[in-house]
């Protein structure tokens, strides 16, 4: 009888599919729950910091107003993640500073405003 006598059979072939397929889709929700957690703690972090920033003036007319330059070596993000948890949170005010010849947009900033208190 020869090793391979047992391959003739699909029938381990087609339960082996079948694991796969059941593996696969746990991997898949797994990633996607992992992809939201972080999302999610992105945002958390950057409504802390912003936060974390009022009522502790740096300068004369500080409203804890911070660019996302600043942002992004604070909370050690890229540009992506910090403006993605902005546009995401409902506790961070995106406010456009225009430039002054041109009138449009020149930089963006970020504030917390505390949605609950309005």
């Amino acid at each position: 009888m020869s090793w391979c006598a047992g391959l003739g059979s699909v029938d381990w072939l087609d339960e082996l599919d079948h694991i796969a397929a059941i593996t696969t889709a746990l991997i898949a929700i797994w990633a996607w729950w992992q992809f939201g957690v972080r999302r999610g703690r992105r945002r958390v972090a950057l409504e802390r910091y912003l936060k974390s920033l009022q009522g502790k003036p740096q300068w004369h007319n500080d409203q804890g107003q911070r660019t996302i330059v600043h942002l992004m070596a604070e909370l050690r993000r890229t540009e992506a993640e910090v403006i993605e948890g902005a546009f995401a949170s409902r506790k961070i005010e995106v406010i456009r500073v225009p430039d002054p010849m041109t009138g449009f947009a020149a930089k963006l900033m970020l504030a917390y405003r505390d949605t609950d208190a309005a």
